[in-house]
């Protein structure tokens, strides 16, 4: 949490005090470090606090923990694949549409997105400020968890359900990147100079296809891998460690 805090809160420094104006791409992941930075922060602040002092659950303050786990454990969980998405949509506008779309020139659509996708999260995690409807840590057993009752458990299905879906969906236009670097020729440049450039751009690809799946993989370890061990060291591992750790490698 500590490394996580920091690397994060390094790159909102380094996007906020670059030079020049921010083109499309540098405002998402500007934006994108604060829920990074929010997750890692909460383990930092609550978690391990809370955890070596050895309270019980019953002796947190249910609304601070509540508060908490809506802001860390569902709307920043939330709000970063949605960044990831634009993110996708971002290359793959750039790679398909090099000079742009006229009627779109003057829209900002940066912006529209990033408004778009903090309207949509803020909406769907201000359920999970309702009592008995929260996203809590639980010290008892090292995780953070629904509250067990009807209307939390509907909450964790519709945000697995976001996540399936901006997943696939972010996917899709990589998949289309990656086809148009795959077919497209580099005109104006030498065949060293033309190949050392793809090379380059499929690495960054490979990176943001895995960038991307890494919200998948942490949402699959939280619902259905830490079920397969009744042992508290291997639910620690794919609950708890696996959802920190996440935000740590995409910062």
């Amino acid at each position: 949490s500590i490394f996580g805090s920091t690397v994060n809160f390094y790159l909102f420094y380094k996007f906020l005090k670059r030079d020049g104006k921010p083109n499309g791409f540098q405002k998402i992941c500007l934006v994108k470090t604060l829920p990074n930075f929010v997750i890692c922060f909460a383990f930092l602040l609550w978690v391990v606090p809370v955890t070596a002092l050895d309270y019980t659950y019953s002796q947190l303050p249910y609304r601070l923990n509540s508060i908490i786990g809506s802001l860390a454990g569902s709307w920043a969980y939330l709000f970063t694949p949605f960044l990831q998405v634009s993110l996708s949509c971002n290359r793959f506008y750039v790679l398909y549409f090099p000079f742009g779309i006229k009627t779109l020139k003057r829209v900002p659509v940066t912006n529209i997105s990033i408004v778009l996708s903090i309207l949509i999260v803020s909406c769907v995690c201000s359920v999970g400020l309702q009592e008995t409807c929260g996203y809590v840590y639980d010290p008892n057993f090292f995780c953070w968890r629904p509250e067990g009752l009807p209307c939390s458990d509907q909450l964790a299905k519709v945000i697995l359900a976001m996540i399936y879906s901006i997943t696939f969906s972010s996917n899709v236009f990589n998949v289309l990147t990656g086809a148009r670097l795959l077919v497209n020729k580099m005109v104006g440049m030498n065949q060293q100079e033309a190949s050392r450039r793809r090379k380059r751009w499929m690495i960054m690809f490979t990176q943001s296809v895995i960038q991307d799946c890494l919200h998948l993989v942490d949402i699959i370890n939280a619902t259905y891998l830490w079920e397969l061990s009744d042992e508290l060291w291997f639910q620690f591992l794919f609950l708890t460690l696996s959802f920190i750790i996440i935000y740590t490698l995409d910062g």
